[in-house]
C-alpha cells in the first residue's frame, strides 16, 4: 500500500493575531467540499508561511540503506548535505502503551541543500521533501519532482499509501489546552486544521506544531524566532489522501496540486483582511 502525505503539504502559518477565530458559522463552508474562491494568492511580500512539509508513504524498502547511496550521487549537485540517524519504531498496542518487545530499528536518511532551508527525508517507507525557505507552490513542486524522478529510476516499481502525515484520530471540532482543530472530510481524504497560541521561545528554540519537530538538518525560518514569551499564533494546515497506486511522478504532482489548492483555500478562509493587508505589504 502507499500514501500521498501534503503537510503543505503540512502547511504552518504564523499569524500573530491575525487568523480568524476557528469557530463560528463560516468554518462551515468545509462541509464536504471547500467551497472558497480558488484565485491565487500570488506571491506576498510579507507571507507568514514559516514551514511546508510534502510526504509520499510507500510500502516498505527493505533494503533501502543499499539504495541511500545512489540517492545521494543523483541529488547531490542539490543537496549536498547529508546526515544518517538510527531508531527506534515502537508499536503502540490497544491499551495505547508502547510495547517494548515490538520495537524495530529504524533509519531516517537526510539531504540538505548547500543553505540548509529545503531538504529531503528518506525512510524505507516514506519520501519527504520539507523547507524553511518557500517561495511559491511551482517552484516546490519542481523540487519535488526531480526528488521523485530521481527516486523512480533508482527504486523503480514503488507502491505508494498516501500522501501526506497521518494526524490521527481527532474529531470534527474540538477545543483543549489553547488547540482548536477541526477534521474536514473531502470528497477524497481529509484537511486537518490545527490552530495553537504559543509564547516564543527565544532565538535556540523555533516554534513549530509539536508533530512537525524537529527540523533535523535544516536551519529554521525566522518565523519560527520569536522573543521568550511573546504571544503567538500558529496555523497548521495538513491535507492527505490515501491511495493505492503504483509510482508514477506524474500522477503524484498532480495530486499535489489538487492538494494545494485545497490548503490555499484553507488560509484564505480562515485568514483575517488585517492579516492579509499586511502580508501583502498594503498596511
Amino acid at each position: 500500500m502507499a500514501t500521498f502525505h501534503v503537510s503543505g503539504a503540512s502547511v504552518a502559518f504564523f499569524c500573530k493575531k491575525m487568523c480568524k477565530m476557528l469557530l463560528g458559522p463560516s468554518w462551515f463552508k468545509f462541509t464536504a467540499k471547500i467551497v472558497a474562491n480558488s484565485e491565487t494568492l500570488g506571491v506576498l511580500p510579507n507571507a507568514p508561511l514559516a514551514y511546508v512539509v510534502a510526504q509520499i508513504v510507500i510500502d516498505q524498502i527493505m533494503d533501502m540503506d543499499k539504495r541511500v547511496g545512489d540517492v545521494q550521487a543523483a541529488l547531490r549537485d542539490r543537496y549536498p548535505r547529508f546526515d544518517a540517524l538510527q531508531g527506534l519504531s515502537i508499536l503502540v498496542g490497544p491499551s495505547g502503551q508502547p510495547q517494548p518487545q515490538m520495537m524495530t530499528a529504524a533509519s531516517r536518511w537526510q539531504f540538505a541543500d548547500d543553505a540548509k532551508r529545503h531538504g529531503v527525508v528518506l525512510q524505507q517507507n516514506s519520501i519527504g521533501l520539507h523547507a524553511t525557505d518557500y517561495s511559491t507552490h511551482d517552484e516546490f513542486s519542481g523540487r519535488l519532482e526531480v526528488i521523485l524522478k530521481a527516486m523512480e529510476s533508482i527504486i523503480p516499481s514503488m507502491f505508494i499509501k498516501r500522501l501526506g502525515r497521518d494526524p490521527g484520530k481527532i474529531p470534527y471540532m474540538k477545543s483543549y489546552l489553547g488547540l482548536t482543530t477541526i477534521d474536514c472530510e473531502m470528497e477524497a481524504g481529509h484537511l486537518l486544521i490545527k490552530y495553537y497560541i504559543a509564547r516564543g521561545a527565544g532565538e535556540e528554540t523555533p516554534i513549530l506544531p509539536p508533530d512537525l519537530a524537529p527540523l533535523f538538518l535544516l536551519e529554521k525560518s525566522q518565523l519560527m524566532v520569536q522573543p521568550r514569551n511573546q504571544p503567538v499564533a500558529l496555523l497548521d494546515t495538513d491535507r492527505y489522501i490515501e491511495i493505492e497506486e503504483r509510482f508514477n511522478v506524474d500522477n503524484i504532482i498532480r495530486r499535489f496540486a489538487d492538494l494545494n489548492e485545497d490548503l490555499l483555500n484553507a488560509f484564505k478562509i480562515c485568514t483575517s483582511e488585517h492579516g492579509m493587508a499586511i502580508w501583502e505589504g498594503r498596511k
